[in-house]
This record gives structure tokens, C-alpha cells and sequence, in this order.
């Protein structure tokens, strides 16, 4: 039989048990109120005014890797009034084989005119994988977290739109004029130009930067030749200094009547045509300046420096021989140094 106490004991438990369970409720309830109200909702997104396009679409090979490819082109998704998300949340580019039945890659657009709607450009680079001239399919479709019922568009690739070059200079220049207009028409669409003219070149003003390195991750490096300021990588390699091109000057004159008198004027006096022709006329007109700097301006330093512009003259002329020539400089070289260090000002 219970006693008075067991009752009370057994009231107080159950009534700590009530109030814990009471307070594990209301923190369950707050928590809850805290998630679903902090969690962004998914409205449902209205679709296009019209249909979807994709226009001057490229392709260009070898712009950073050997058999890589950057495909690009001009997208419209029309809306007159702007979703709330930008279009990086609403709208996915695909790349698909020519059966629709594999995908091969895919892109989000970048939003920074109108949230990426409206008229755009994209980009997709593939390193490997694309076969010339195959009839790849481009979709653009719609995210079905957005979407009640999402949608795709196809645009299925042509021959026409690969590029026939197949070496880096080419492609670049031909991607390079491409996408150049491709700046220009977007541009002009929301009245902020993306080009700019440096000297006789046209090459990406700031937004252009901006825009391109958003549409086209890497595009500095692919394509140097659209930004103002470009980079190239040092050539580390060592080179081999040889004669061959002193050689070819050399032997400018071989084989024609200029060649043929000068062979024969070094005959008769015992030397080669090219050490005749510098006797008579490289050396007298080296004489002449240092003998008229010297007598203009009371040194003969300036005529030494026109000096030195006349024998590299002389070597392109073929009328030095090597010889000759870096004996001459090294000459001159010893004589600056004297001049420099040793002699009293």
C-alpha cells in the first residue's frame, strides 16, 4: 500500500518530467521558427517573354593547350521585367553530344548587365573531348528549383562554326576579332562601351575586363592581345650565339656582278673583296668624321660614336669581316674604359 509520501514523490517526478518535456517543445518550436524563417524561398520564377536564342556562336582550338577548345557566343533571354534571383540561379548552359544524350559540359551564364538576362555573351572551355566539325548541341534550360515546369531550348552546332586554323597565332587573332564584336554589340545594347582604342589596337576597356573575365574564366591567358596591359612567359632557354646571320651578310653580294668586282679588286691586292671594301670605303669615312669632330667640336669622341653606327653599316653591307669588326669594337671598348678610369678630366 502507498503512503502519502510515495504519492508526493511520485506527483513531484511526474511533474519535473511535464516541465522538462514542457521546455524541450518550446526550444524544438523556436529552433524551427529560427530555420524556416532565416531559409531564402524558393518563388517560382515566371519564364521568358519569348523563347531563348543563341547567336554568333564560335569555335576556336589551341588557345591554351594543345586540342583544347573554347567555344562562345551571344545568348538572349528575354524579360522585360527581372526575376528577383539573377540569372545564375535561374538558367543553366549545357553542352551535349550530338544525339542529346550525353552531357559534355555546362556553364552558368554570367549576370552583369540586367542579372545575366536579356542579351549576354558565354563561354564554355573544354581542354579535350571536342571533335572538329561535330554537330554538338548548346541548351539552355531552366533550374527546376526556379521553375514550375522547366524548360529547355536547343541549338545544335554547325561546321561553319569551327575555326579552320589550326595553330595558336591564328586561332587567337581570329577569336580575338570575334569577341571583339561580340563587346561591341553588347555594349552598345546598355550603353556602356567594353572597348577601347590603344594606338592602332582595340583591346577591353575596364568594364571590358571585368565583363570578359567573368564570361571567360582565363581569357588573359588565351588571349593577351585584348587587354592593355599583357602577359607572356620569360624564355629561360639558353641560346647558342653563332656567325650564321654576320655569315648571310657576308655573303650578300655572291653571285652577281657587285660580288664579282669586289672579289676581283681583292685580288690584285692580296686580300678577300669584303677587307678591300672596307678599306676604301668604310675606313675613309670613319677617318673622315673623327678628323671633323675633332676639328668641329675639339674631340674626337662623337666621331667615334658615328664611328660605331658606320662599321655596323658595313657589316650589313657585307664589306666587314668578323674579324675586323669585333677587333674594331673591342678597340673602342678598351679605349672607353681608358677613358673612363684612367684618364685626367
Amino acid at each position: 500500500m502507498r503512503t502519502e509520501f510515495d504519492l508526493r514523490l511520485s506527483n513531484s517526478l511526474l511533474g519535473r518530467r511535464f516541465t522538462l518535456a514542457v521546455k524541450i517543445g518550446l526550444v524544438i518550436f523556436v529552433l524551427a521558427g529560427i530555420i524556416f524563417t532565416t531559409l531564402p524561398a524558393f518563388a517560382v520564377v515566371a519564364d521568358p517573354d519569348s523563347a531563348p536564342t543563341i547567336s554568333n556562336v564560335f569555335a576556336n582550338t589551341h588557345l591554351y593547350a594543345s586540342g583544347d577548345w573554347l567555344i562562345y557566343g551571344e545568348y538572349n533571354i528575354p524579360y522585360a521585367v527581372l526575376p528577383t534571383p539573377s540569372v545564375t540561379a535561374t538558367y543553366i548552359f549545357r553542352l551535349m553530344s550530338a544525339d542529346g544524350s550525353t552531357e559534355v559540359g555546362r556553364i552558368i551564364p554570367y549576370p552583369e548587365f540586367d542579372k545575366g538576362y536579356n542579351v549576354g555573351d558565354f563561354s564554355m572551355y573544354l581542354a579535350s573531348g571536342i571533335v572538329k566539325d561535330t554537330a554538338y548541341i548548346i541548351q539552355i534550360t531552366q533550374n527546376p528549383a526556379q521553375f514550375a515546369s522547366p524548360k529547355t531550348w536547343s541549338f545544335p552546332m554547325d561546321s561553319s562554326m569551327y575555326s579552320g586554323f589550326t595553330d595558336y597565332f591564328s586561332n587567337a587573332f581570329e577569336a580575338g576579332t570575334k569577341i571583339l564584336a561580340l563587346a561591341d554589340h553588347v555594349g552598345s545594347l546598355f550603353s556602356t562601351p567594353l572597348i577601347t582604342t590603344v594606338g592602332s589596337q582595340q583591346v577591353f576597356n575596364s568594364d571590358g575586363e571585368t565583363y570578359y573575365r567573368g564570361v571567360i574564366p582565363g581569357v588573359q591567358d588565351m588571349l593577351p592581345n585584348l587587354f592593355v596591359i599583357q602577359q607572356s612567359a620569360l624564355d629561360l632557354t639558353a641560346r647558342t650565339w653563332t656567325t650564321a646571320q654576320f655569315d648571310n651578310y657576308l655573303e650578300r653580294f655572291d653571285g652577281t656582278w657587285v660580288g664579282d668586282e669586289q672579289d676581283a679588286t681583292g685580288a690584285q691586292s692580296g686580300m678577300s673583296g669584303n677587307m678591300v671594301m672596307s678599306m676604301i670605303v668604310i675606313a675613309p669615312m670613319c677617318i673622315g668624321l673623327m678628323i671633323f669632330s675633332a676639328m668641329k667640336f675639339g674631340k674626337t669622341d662623337p666621331g667615334l660614336m658615328s664611328c660605331a653606327i658606320i662599321l655596323q653599316m658595313g657589316v650589313v653591307m657585307g664589306w666587314l669581316p668578323a674579324a675586323l669588326f669585333a677587333t674594331i669594337y673591342q678597340l673602342m671598348g678598351i679605349y672607353i674604359a681608358y677613358l673612363l678610369f684612367f684618364a685626367r678630366s
